[in-house]
């Protein structure tokens, strides 16, 4: 790993009434994995904080700055050190490079609030590849509010505010098996469209579903909502209390944004133990 190399540029000094100003602090860009703060066989979620980015662009994040940072990511060299493998760095600079605005808008409040991190999310599943963009506080808290692309909510390719789904009626990937619930429960409120999904696994075995995406206008129940719900939470551990971890789960499986008005999660599982939270 390179070190960093902090270099103090010699032009640009000057005097005035015995003040000297010297020209910013210029840093030579250097490797830094980030912090991964959720990751399973397919997905994996980065955060690099004000500083990482940095190290990483070797120029200071700031208001003035951001397209010099905005054009180092651009590289796949950049997202190498990011500690990605080639092809993954190539994807990540090419996405990059496809959502400008958000990107820079992101940047943007990063520069503004050094307690935000720029969040990257890469999925690489053989039916679902998606590397999506955001931000988080440093605290751990994802950044809910609802103030368009520009504060770092979900991208995906050619939205605007109210597109919520990277393609109409795209389905999500087949049923594997029934799941270890009792009751499973998610409503999801946008401004101009729901989500609901109900899945009940009765004592004789039987399972109850239902499915309905405002958006994608699907409405169906039985089995092929059964379907739907079980391959959604495919690959999901269903005893997780972790609320980022579900809500980042659920919202890149139905490839929804992070703008919700409301995001409830409801299970109980077969020893009667429940987790249920809701997010306004």
């Amino acid at each position: 790993m390179n070190k960093l190399v902090k270099v103090t540029a010699a032009t640009g000094l000057a005097l005035t009434m015995g003040v000297a100003t010297l020209a910013p602090v210029v840093s030579e860009a250097a490797s830094v994995e980030g912090n991964i703060v959720y990751q399973d066989a397919y997905k994996t979620i980065k955060t690099f904080s004000k500083s990482d980015l940095q190290t990483l662009t070797g120029v200071s994040l700031t208001a003035g700055n951001v397209n010099k940072v905005y054009n180092k990511l651009t590289k796949a060299a950049t997202w190498v050190d990011a500690g990605y493998t080639k092809a993954q760095a190539s994807k990540i600079a090419q996405r990059v490079s496809a959502y400008t605005n958000q990107l820079k808008g992101i940047l943007r409040g990063i520069a503004a609030n050094g307690n935000k991190s720029l969040k990257v999310i890469y999925v690489d599943k053989t039916w679902n590849e998606q590397i999506n963009f955001g931000t988080q506080y440093t605290g751990g808290n994802w950044d809910w509010e609802d103030e368009g692309n520009d504060n770092g909510t979900i991208v995906e390719p050619g939205d605007d505010a109210e597109d919520n789904s990277g393609s109409n009626n795209e389905s999500v990937k087949p049923s594997t098996g029934k799941l270890a619930v009792k009751e499973l429960e998610v409503e999801i409120e946008y401004k101009n469209f729901d989500v609901e999904l109900q899945y009940e696994v009765k004592k004789n075995g039987k399972v109850e579903a239902k499915y309905e995406n405002e958006f994608t206008g699907e409405k169906v129940k039985g089995a092929k909502a059964q379907s739907i719900i079980e391959g959604i939470f495919a690959d999901f551990n269903m005893k997780s209390t972790n609320k980022n971890q579900i809500v980042t789960h659920v919202l890149g499986e139905l490839k929804l944004k992070n703008n919700f008005k409301k995001f409830q999660y409801e299970v109980e599982f077969p020893n009667k133990s429940e987790f249920e939270f809701k997010i306004k």
